[in-house]
């Protein structure tokens, strides 16, 4: 019977088709006639062929139609005046709209056709879209189906993706490694100078897709020896005005709203997307350390209490301007503010080696951050044939951002009521950032493609770091912790990539120079340094697809890291008076060459990707931990040394019942690290395992729930190891009027069991540091789509 009902769809439409086409010829043309175009796309934005498009008079009478190309186009020609388009295809949910042709051209932009579930039970063909697509050196993942992100970040996302792992800061790792580049659109972003905490200020309804880099191509900077994770952000191009409202309630305190809007007409695309936030974050810390040495002796252990509160909002509007068919000048500007206060309460406890108190104390910080940001983006595109083969893309960008923090510090002994210090920190910070780049892509022959782009970056960083103490009721400084650090950036760069088609063989070379040039100066003390290096960074890539559900793919590429900005600024945050870390400006960057070997095959209902992977690094920046006589431990980055590392991947995807699916991903890697420091051997063999398993059950067409559990396991570091932990997420969603809304609730991190804990282990000296960036939380998330084509 299903076999039947399909049959005779097909054989329907192939009737409409025919008399479409012979009604066409009949149609009279004039001077007024309008041109209609669009784009079909189905809901992982695969284009949509064979689709039938109708236009019908406002009595029902068909006047002309077409169909979709192979890459969802179609375009077709009437006269001037207010029509009914319907579009429609099998399994696909029938679209009807009023139209008015009025000027001369009518573009419809992009056109979502949803799954007409009705129709797909009958054929049973799953409408879930696909988990995971592995493209030629990238695997790509899509947040429509994630109940943890409704209503979250881009952060959230990451913690759904195989092998990349949050830390307690926020710190994202891909396959162990922290040395990962972070892009939006496919290029740097000022945003995440810092770190990716500005990545929870992005709202997941902002998200097209997520893209895991492994083993860049020459395309791509070479920063970031680990790989990239591309953030590919939604671009709207359905006609009219359309978009979403987003809001959050949770606890711990996060409140956010957020709006993403677009308006489009003939000749442009306006867009526009604000939002704004609050938030308060409880976070604790205790560590406990004993130094034993002939000489000397002591014990003590710390209790830390942190909240953090932060008030911030962003807005960002910008036009994609048609200029013609085949050329597109999109200028935007965004302004972000962000108002940040941190209370810290720290209680240390000085004890002898038999456990008898001799201290405590109680240090309180009082800190408060304000930071700008404004920038101004301007992108051309220029579509050299019609087909899009042939495409010549440059892009410039302007940011600066100025940023205040200063901190009020208290530190007394609790037994006898007397300050030890008092103290405050000042630190004013201005980063500038261009950027400008261009590339070429050109088709040769059939199945060959040739790409090139150039590209120049500039960053200057003015930082001015004050600590000062009273002393006598007078302010003055406090040695070791005054300067003002000066930073220049200079990044030149070209590369070229060739790629073909050979039967079921795919190849792609690439080789990209890149020139660096860094200068550092503490102006005043006087010092000065710089570093200068000119870089080749080949790539190469063979694919090889077995079947349509079977391919293997092979890669090489080498990359670098360059030093952090927060580990090479001299100067300490000053937040703990007994754990100080001080940065490096001697840093060099960290070159590494990685393999990979991968395979991926489809069935029916699920699929598995596996990975084979080596990395040899040199330079590799370690934390080094040093103890003075008075129980303080300094912490600095030094290029300390190689490394090499083997590893293997797998992800699976298995749909148990029609509404059940199991999704399970793993890493594990091994690493051996040797480098010598002060005469001193740090070597170690390290084991690493991390994996996830989620279950999605479809209760029913609009209600979905979710839950996730995260295993990080335990780790081998140079002086000591880290501990293991694990996490439970959960959330259901239901979707609303018509899917055009959808309610969440979710809740993470429930059985509280999020945190880091780090040890040092050596001769005379062990410490244990356990850290909770954030404690259980629950949120309530209400997205609202409006005016979409296919709603």
């Amino acid at each position: 019977m299903n076999v039947f009902i399909l049959q005779s769809k097909i054989i329907i439409s192939a009737l409409v088709l025919f008399f479409l086409n012979v009604e066409s010829k009949s149609v009279p043309h004039f001077d007024s006639n309008v041109t209609v175009k669009g784009i079909l796309i189905d809901d992982d934005n695969e284009p949509i062929t064979g689709a039938t498009i109708a236009l019908y008079s406002t009595e029902r009478n068909l006047l002309t139609g077409t169909t979709s190309g192979l890459d969802g186009s179609f375009e077709f020609v009437y006269e001037a005046g207010t029509y009914i388009l319907e579009i429609s295809f099998i399994s696909f949910e029938t679209i009807e709209k009023e139209i008015d042709l009025t000027a001369s051209i009518l573009n419809l932009g992009e056109i979502s056709l949803s799954p007409d579930t009705t129709e797909l039970d009958e054929v049973v063909v799953e409408s879930e879209p696909a988990v995971m697509e592995m493209r030629f050196d990238r695997r790509i993942f899509r947040p429509d189906n994630e109940m943890e992100v409704i209503g979250g970040s881009v952060l959230d996302m990451m913690e759904t993706i195989p092998s990349i792992e949050t830390d307690f800061e926020g710190n994202i790792s891909l396959r162990g490694s922290e040395n990962v580049t972070v892009l939006i659109n496919g290029r740097p972003s000022p945003l995440l100078r810092d770190g990716t905490s500005a990545l929870e200020a992005i709202p997941s309804d902002y998200i097209e897709r997520v893209e895991v880099i492994t083993n860049p191509s020459a395309r791509y900077g070479a920063q970031g020896d680990a790989g990239i994770i591309n953030i590919v952000l939604k671009r709207n191009r359905a006609v009219g005005l359309n978009g979403s409202i987003s809001t959050r309630f949770g606890t711990p305190d996060d409140y956010r709203l957020s709006t993403n809007l677009n308006f489009m007409t003939n000749n442009a695309n306006w867009f526009t997307n604000f939002g704004f936030r609050y938030r308060d974050r409880p976070s604790e810390r205790s560590r406990f350390q004993q130094f034993n040495s002939p000489d000397t002796s002591f014990v003590y252990s710390q209790d830390q209490e942190r909240i953090r509160e932060e008030f911030g909002g962003d807005v960002r509007v910008g036009a994609e301007i048609f200029l013609g068919e085949q050329q597109i000048l999109t200028p935007s500007v965004f302004f972000r503010y962000r108002d940040r206060s941190n209370t810290s309460d720290t209680f240390y406890r000085d004890m002898d080696l038999s456990g008898t108190m001799l201290r405590e104390v109680f240090r309180e910080d009082l800190e408060d951050s304000e930071r700008t940001n404004f920038e101004f983006d301007l992108k051309y595109e220029f579509n050299i044939s019609n087909n899009n083969d042939e495409k010549l893309t440059a892009d410039f960008q302007v940011d600066y951002q100025p940023e205040m923090d200063n901190s009020n510090l208290r530190e007394f002994d609790q037994l006898t009521g007397s300050d030890i210090s008092v103290q405050r920190t000042d630190n004013q910070e201005e980063v500038t950032n261009l950027r400008f780049n261009v590339d070429y892509v050109r088709p040769i022959g059939e199945f060959m493609e040739m790409e090139a782009g150039l590209r120049s970056s500039i960053r200057w960083v003015d930082n001015q770091y004050r600590v000062e103490e009273l002393q006598n009721n007078e302010w003055v400084p406090f040695d070791g912790f005054n300067d003002n650090f000066r930073y220049t950036q200079n990044i030149n760069a070209t590369y070229g990539i060739f790629s073909g088609q050979f039967g079921d063989f795919s190849a792609q070379a690439g080789l990209r120079l890149e020139q660096t040039r860094i200068d550092t100066e503490l102006t005043l003390n006087g010092d000065t340094a710089e570093q200068r290096y000119l870089n080749l960074f080949p790539s190469f890539f063979v694919n090889y697809e077995i079947n349509n559900r079977n391919s293997i793919q092979a890669s090489y590429s080498r990359r670098l890291t360059r030093p952090r900005f927060r580990n090479i600024l001299p100067f300490s945050n000053f937040r703990d008076s007994r754990d100080i870390f001080i940065g490096n400006p001697e840093l060099n960057p960290v070159f590494s060459n990685s393999y990979e070997l991968s395979y991926l095959t489809l069935w029916d209902s699920g699929s598995v990707s596996a990975s084979i992977y080596h990395r040899y690094r040199t330079g590799v920046i370690e934390q080094i931990t040093q103890l003075n006589d008075d129980g303080v431990t300094t912490r600095f980055p030094i290029n300390l040394s190689t490394q090499t590392n083997w590893g293997t991947e797998l992800a699976i995807s298995q749909r148990i019942f029609n509404d059940l699916r199991l999704r399970a991903s793993a890493n594990y890697f091994y690493s051996d690290t040797e480098g010598i420091f002060n005469n001193q051997i740090f070597e170690r063999t390290a084991q690493a395992f991390s994996g996830r398993v989620r279950l999605q059950w479809r209760i029913s067409r609009q209600i979905n729930l979710q839950t996730t559990y995260s295993y990080s396991g335990p780790r081998q570091t140079t002086q000591g190891r880290n501990a293991s932990s694990y996490t439970v997420n959960s959330g259901v969603s239901i979707r609303m009027f018509d899917g055009n809304a959808t309610l969440s609730i979710s809740g993470r991190d429930l059985l509280n069991t999020r945190n880091r804990t780090r040890i040092i282990d050596e001769p005379f000296f062990y410490s244990e540091d356990e850290s909770r960036w954030s404690t259980r939380s629950f949120r309530l998330n209400f997205i609202w789509r409006f005016n979409r084509l296919n709603s």
